[in-house]
């Protein structure tokens, strides 16, 4: 029987060989694919947990390389007029439209302006486009393309043609572009959140909107997720329930399928639906697994599918969330006092919420610390917005007018309550945890654990309330000076806390929001656009519904709705005293601190 035991896989091994095999395929190795390989089929056929396990890191690791060297590939510049397929639906960035295009076997990024950006704004994955332009190499350093596949550019001169995709990507972008036709009657706040919320096209949502999201911690709402499979299935249970175990197994893969289609494959999307076939191969077999041996076999698994995905932080977000709720939230909802429902939800918000924390901080500098309240606010109406926007959403699609405005008033008052949750809870002047906060609440919890006498759990709790009590106190205590927030954006702050805001059109709507939202800027004396180009029009009209502004200058001839230009010479802004040296653009003002009583002249 021991014998037996050795031989089968178990979930230790199983949770090493994930984490070696994430780990290696992150750093890479040059060897020969079919080596590893043929040590996993001898480790298979022999039945070898701990061969298996060494043999599949060191397949990761081969692959990870392999992948690597295939998005350092050389690409020359030169015009092309053909045919190419598009890979990732169109965005817009500005007066830019960015999409991903396959050329041949090549994956390319396209920046298009002006007319073929019209052209292209409209096309979905898998249909083809005919066009001319100029391929060229990517930046030498945008690890923001890795996880895309992307190994080169395309500037897009003139467009053709296009042509429809094939099955089966009609068939998803049709449920797509139904689902969206429906939304119109939601309004254009609502509809991204919608289209978000159901099938994770945030493209129609506000900047606004979106900060708002990432401020609260609900911005994985907006992304499809595990919960989106789950939902799915739950909803295709009843017509698959009389068939037989496995026709039922193969028509629900099926359709998790087409809906990782329609949703673009996103990570979260893949993770979900690669568990639920090995926990359905599992049951099919007659076997038991348990829960954090199918995360391991997942994450193993979709590593060696792609190397590349260990760079994408929905995958990591996704794990770990996923682990989290397995490890934590029955524990944690034992000692959560009140009603039984409303702790097993909050356990479930928490427990996610402290797995991902770690690497919140790490990819973004910050976990905001409204995120488990408006987490445990939102949860109850996101779901049914999930569940009713699949069905509905099909009805209102097909049938327009007033039977789709019907058909979403529970569509709309779902959304507003988690949209009404986001804002608010991104304006609560709560700050973020940092990593200096993780750090201590970590000890506090080992404490904690460890702990045999009361004094040592008094202690770890102390720990914890001071870690989360810090943010709060030192939220939006900016020091006087100026202060580059981010790309295109500075800040020059008084001792009396007059802010004057400048920015260019490098500049980005999202960007500047968040930026001045970490840092509790919400008074704004004076906005200075030196460009005054259509991207600076963008981020006031942002700013503006979010910031009380006294004034905006911008240059001469230029495109910023409210704005004026301002003579030249000497004003008076709090206690800055600034001088327009130059009204055309770029707009040259020079900000210094004067010394007479503040006034400000218009």
């Amino acid at each position: 029987m021991s014998g037996d035991r050795t031989r089968v896989l178990s979930d230790a091994a199983a949770i090493a060989m994930a984490l070696g095999s994430f780990a290696a395929a992150m750093i890479g190795w040059s060897i020969a694919v079919w080596i590893p390989l043929v040590g996993v089929v001898i480790a298979l056929l022999t039945r070898r947990p701990l061969l298996l396990v060494v043999a599949v890191v060191v397949l990761a690791a081969a692959l990870g390389a392999r992948s690597d060297r295939g998005l350092a590939v050389h690409v020359a510049q030169r015009e092309v007029r053909a045919w190419v397929t598009v890979m990732r639906d169109p965005e817009q960035f500005g007066a830019a439209t960015r999409l991903d295009v396959r050329l041949g076997r090549m994956r390319l990024e396209i920046n298009a302006y002006g007319a073929p950006a019209r052209a292209l704004s409209g096309l979905l994955v898998g249909e083809r486009v005919e066009l001319t332009g100029t391929v060229r190499p990517r930046p030498a350093y945008a690890p923001w393309l890795d996880q895309r596949h992307v190994v080169g550019r395309l500037d897009v001169r003139d467009v053709y043609a296009t042509r429809p995709a094939a099955w089966p990507y009609s068939w998803a972008n049709a449920l797509r572009r139904t689902l969206h036709d429906g939304a119109n009657s939601l309004g254009r706040d609502h509809r991204g959140l919608f289209t978000g919320f159901v099938f994770g096209d945030d493209r129609d949502q506000p900047s606004t909107v979106a900060d708002d999201f990432r401020g609260s911690g609900l911005g994985h709402l907006l992304a499809v997720s595990g919960e989106n499979v789950a939902f799915v299935a739950a909803l295709l249970a009843p017509l698959f329930k009389r068939l037989d175990f496995r026709v039922r197994f193969a028509a629900l893969s099926t359709a998790l399928a087409f809906f990782a289609l329609v949703t673009r494959f996103e990570p979260s999307v893949l993770r979900a639906i690669v568990m639920a076939s090995i926990a359905g191969l599992a049951a099919a077999m007659g076997r038991t697994v348990s829960t954090r041996r199918i995360i391991a076999l997942t994450c193993t698994t979709l590593v060696l599918v792609d190397p590349v995905i260990t760079r994408s932080v929905g995958f990591q977000l996704s794990l770990l969330a996923t682990a989290g709720i397995v490890e934590l939230a029955p524990s944690i909802a034992s000692r959560l006092p009140g009603p039984r429902w409303l702790a097993l939800g909050a356990s479930v918000t928490i427990a996610a919420q402290l797995a991902v924390a770690p690497v919140e901080v790490a990819r973004f500098g910050g976990m905001p610390l409204a995120a488990l309240p408006a987490n445990v606010l939102a949860a109850p109406a996101a779901g049914p917005i999930m569940m009713w926007g699949l069905t509905a959403g099909v009805v209102a699609g097909i049938t327009g007018g007033p039977i789709a405005t019907v058909v979403h008033l529970p569509t709309r008052a779902l959304v507003w309550w988690v949209a009404t949750a986001a804002r608010v809870a991104a304006r609560a002047p709560l700050g973020e945890l940092r990593a200096r906060h993780l750090l201590v609440l970590m000890v506090a919890a080992v404490v904690f654990a460890l702990s045999r006498t009361k004094s040592a759990r008094h202690v770890a709790v102390a720990l914890a309330v001071v870690a989360l009590a810090q943010p709060p106190l030192t939220f939006g205590h900016l020091a006087a000076g100026q202060h580059p927030l981010a790309t295109g954006i500075t800040v020059v702050r008084g001792t009396d806390g007059t802010t004057v805001l400048t920015i260019d059109d490098t500049a980005r709507a999202r960007s500047t929001l968040e930026a001045l939202r970490r840092h509790g800027i919400r008074r704004v004396a004076l906005v200075v656009a030196v460009d005054g180009g259509r991207a600076s029009g963008e981020v006031v009209r942002a700013l503006r519904s979010r910031l009380a502004i006294s004034d905006i200058w911008a240059p001469a001839q230029h495109q910023i709705r409210g704005a004026r230009t301002p003579s030249l010479g000497a004003y008076r802004v709090g206690l800055f005293e600034i001088e327009v040296t130059s009204t055309s653009a770029p707009l040259q003002t020079m900000p210094r601190v004067a010394s007479d009583p503040p006034i400000l002249r218009r």
